[in-house]
């Protein structure tokens, strides 16, 4: 997933390799556990973004994308 996204972050821009981006589910696994392994349901971010999202979708309740696709 990352290959397909050439490791750029889909919120930022960035790119990075290695520990500096992430696999993310675009839908929350909490959210839909049948998409955990759809790599259609896969974004790359990096570290900082990631966390970002993750404490949005937290603060929310693990509910919905606070970043749905356009």
């Amino acid at each position: 997933m990352l290959n397909r996204c050439h490791w750029q972050c889909v919120d930022c821009g960035r790119v990075a390799h290695g520990r500096d981006m992430h696999a993310d589910h675009v839908v929350p696994v909490s959210v839909a556990p049948d998409l955990r392994y759809d790599v259609t349901n896969g974004a790359a971010r990096c570290v900082s973004c990631h966390s970002r999202k993750t404490n949005a979708e937290r603060q929310r309740g693990g509910g919905s994308d606070p970043y749905p696709p356009v």
